[in-house]
């Protein structure tokens, strides 16, 4: 079970045992997330063991804050991995089956936020209900990120392959020597792989879609 039901082995006073004796530095995990959509008690118990094998989960509650942007290609709840993270990763240095207890944390979320909505805040005031997106923020280094969007109903055995795929495609991505916006990709559930979306190309058939619908609705 990657998704780890530690709550009969886990109790919320190991926190303070675990923050004791793990003497080394901790890498950050930050959870972006809207309130109430997860079970507080769940999430504890991931904190929890993520902490015993060096990583801890930063929370950023969004609710009520005012966002703009494109939902097709903004996940909306996301799980950020800094370059520590990553290069831990690469390196084999997450200890304990870190990569493991990291990887069913994500499947738990992603899990969790299967049907859910969130109440997206624009600019102007107005409110809009929403489906909840979820994805991971990857942080390659300063000039390349990149985010993957996980989503789909599926076993979790495919949840994990998907991930797998995912931190593997980042070995493989051309690091920037400049500055650029975050790479997005989706998952091709026939083919198992990540495809890389041209951002600009999908906004520019938007674009003619929005136009062609309003020219057929003026007809």
């Amino acid at each position: 079970d990657l998704t780890g039901d530690w709550s009969s082995d886990v109790c919320s006073s190991d926190l303070d045992f675990v923050m004791e004796k793990s003497k080394a530095k901790l890498f950050q995990v930050k959870l972006n997330y809207y309130n109430g959509l997860f079970d507080q008690a769940e999430l504890e118990v991931h904190k929890i063991k993520l902490r015993s094998v060096g990583v801890d989960l930063i929370e950023q509650d969004k609710s009520g804050i005012p966002m703009m942007f494109l939902d097709e290609f903004t996940n909306q709840i996301s799980l950020t991995l800094s370059n520590p993270v990553i290069q831990a990763y690469v390196l084999g240095q997450l200890i304990n089956g870190g990569y493991d207890v990291l990887k069913g944390t994500i499947i738990w979320v992603w899990n969790s936020l299967i049907g859910k909505k969130i109440t997206k805040t624009h600019v102007n005031g107005e409110q809009e209900a929403k489906d909840a997106t979820f994805g991971l923020h990857i942080e390659i280094d300063e000039h390349t990120k990149v985010d993957l969007r996980l989503t789909g109903d599926v076993s979790d055995e495919l949840k994990s392959k998907c991930i797998d795929n995912g931190f593997e495609l980042i070995k493989t991505l051309p690091k920037n020597n400049v500055p650029k916006i975050a790479e997005f990709a989706k998952y091709d559930w026939d083919k198992q792989k990540w495809l890389i979306v041209n951002i600009n190309e999908e906004i520019g058939k938007l674009i003619e879609k929005q136009k062609s619908d309003l020219n057929s609705g003026g007809k």
